[in-house]
């Protein structure tokens, strides 16, 4: 069944109250409560993608499987498969690719047996196949692989391996475990790393490719003391023999301490990798910065060398156009590659604490870049999001030419999630004229605003021109030079829409707060 999505324009009008309207991007599904989790999204054909929705509400357990074109919000189909009743599915990891042995699709995920049983905490890796028309074999003719005799901590890493493997990295009584599994259901290796890590469980993350060949894998951890936090990889070979522990030192060439952030989710998660092995001699790492001598703080990516781990460059984000205070940083999504051997990056800001009771709402961006090899920045686009939501989970995966970056945003002062999605063609473009108006190839801030307000474009935008309106329509501002800041002295506090015009002609309007 094929229906149109509508922008649910109305749906959102009691929150556009604030600065920077609460716009929301294509947004696929809505879930009430805040029970949902956007896990991953895979390819199929005919520019057509497909979402996993994890339900974990407590009377519905179970997978949302929607089929929604790359170039708009049209949804082609969907369907919900009801977990097992014997099995508890919180704090698992999903993944699906395309079937390495057919023409269908593979889904995997950890679960656990009711572990309000005594005696029963066991936990497996279950896969079943599907088809083009989402047509899922039973619980009962998949493969269902047992892991371990008790629950299992988190769940940090679940791949496919050369078509042929299963991958997944979990936390047993605080220690990390590597596991391959067949696709036929034989676990092939399993390795424990005892007394490894240190602390809270949580801080590990992992497991990605840090070499080709030899075939080598790297999962981190932080290094945490009083007076310093570093991130610590450990490789190891093809079979899982633990081969080098390298410190990455906070002593880097652009004066920044690199913390860990626990509630990022693309760490954790199986379609964004926050290190990437860029070619055969370098890697990437995306991570959150704290200038020592400074009030901005935000998320970089940084250049090593894998013979030497030494830093060869890097590229920063600030966390504006959101001001933060000094403790709080800029939230890596993800770091993928494109077609071209560029790179696309995703991260998101906030300003605000759910530590708070209640729960503060938080107000950012997401923001996606597309670089090249050398860090350069080709096109980078700002994506408004809500601005009334107290958490907010993201991820991305690439497609063919291009990337889409999805989550899922919960609101705080309705109690209700809902899931998004923005798609990404290589160029910079997103997949319908609707989609424009969430996206921009430029920041601004602060909003509200009392003296000036700031903008940061696009490098591969020019603007031409702003204009400032009031509520009567009445141009009160124009210029057509110093384009990176606007005079807001002399006006009258209240609302007012402002231009800006690119060379190419193309418009964008947004709301502007004068305090």
């Amino acid at each position: 069944m094929k229906k149109r999505i509508a922008f649910l324009c109305g749906l959102f009008a009691a929150v556009i109250a604030q600065a920077q309207e609460p716009y929301t991007a294509d947004f696929l599904y809505i879930h009430s409560g805040f029970e949902t989790e956007l896990m991953n999204i895979v390819e199929m054909r005919d520019d057509i993608l497909m979402a996993n929705i994890r339900n974990e509400n407590s009377n519905n357990y179970g997978d949302y499987f929607i089929k929604f074109s790359k170039q708009g919000a049209v949804v082609y189909d969907s369907t919900f498969i009801q977990s097992n009743e014997v099995y508890t599915e919180v704090n698992t990891q999903n993944f699906m690719e395309r079937d390495p042995e057919g023409d269908g699709y593979f889904f995997a995920k950890v679960i656990h047996k009711d572990i309000s049983t005594p005696g029963m905490g066991l936990t497996w890796l279950h896969m079943r196949r599907f088809d083009e028309d989402l047509n899922f074999q039973s619980f009962a003719d998949g493969v269902t692989v047992l892991l371990e005799n008790e629950n299992v901590g988190r769940v940090k890493r679940l791949m496919l391996e050369d078509n042929s493997n299963v991958l997944l990295m979990y936390m047993l009584i605080g220690d990390p475990v590597i596991a391959r599994v067949g696709l036929d259901g034989t676990l092939r290796e399993k390795v424990s790393f005892p007394n490894l890590f240190q602390g809270d469980e949580r801080l590990p993350y992992g497991l990605e490719l840090f070499n080709e060949s030899p075939r080598q894998y790297a999962f981190f951890d932080w290094d945490v003391s009083e007076n310093d936090t570093c991130l610590r990889f450990h490789v190891v070979d093809s079979l899982f023999n633990l081969m080098d522990t390298i410190r990455i030192s906070n002593d880097l060439s652009y004066s920044v301490r690199l913390v860990h952030n626990i509630d990022v989710m693309t760490q954790e998660g199986p379609t964004a990798p926050a290190i990437l092995s860029l070619d055969s001699t370098t890697w990437l790492m995306a991570a959150q910065y704290k200038r020592t001598n400074g009030p901005l703080n935000g998320t970089c990516i940084v250049k090593f060398d894998k013979a030497t781990q030494e830093s060869l460059g890097n590229v920063l984000f600030q966390s504006q156009p959101v001001y933060t205070a000094p403790n709080k940083m800029a939230y890596p999504i993800g770091l993928c590659h494109s077609e071209d051997g560029g790179i696309y990056f995703a991260y998101r800001t906030c300003r605000c604490t759910k530590l708070l009771m209640p729960p503060m709402p938080y107000q950012g961006q997401i923001s996606v870049v597309k670089l090249d090899k050398d860090l350069n920045i080709v096109w980078q686009r700002f994506c408004l999001t809500a601005s009334q939501h107290s958490e907010i989970k993201c991820r991305m995966k690439t497609f063919d030419g291009g990337l889409v970056v999805g989550g899922y945003i919960y609101m705080y002062n309705e109690d209700l999630g809902y899931t998004f999605l923005y798609t990404f063609n290589d160029n910079g473009t997103v997949g319908t004229r609707e989609m424009e108006d969430f996206v921009r190839p430029y920041a601004f801030w602060p909003n509200p605003v009392s003296d000036a307000l700031h903008l940061e474009y696009s490098p591969d935008v020019t603007p031409a021109q702003i204009e400032l309106y009031d509520l009567q329509g009445r141009l009160v501002r124009m210029q057509s030079k110093g384009l990176e800041s606007v005079d807001m002295h002399g006006l009258t506090a209240g609302q007012y829409l402002m231009k800006v015009t690119m060379k190419d002609g193309k418009v964008y309007s947004d709301k502007v707060v004068k305090e």
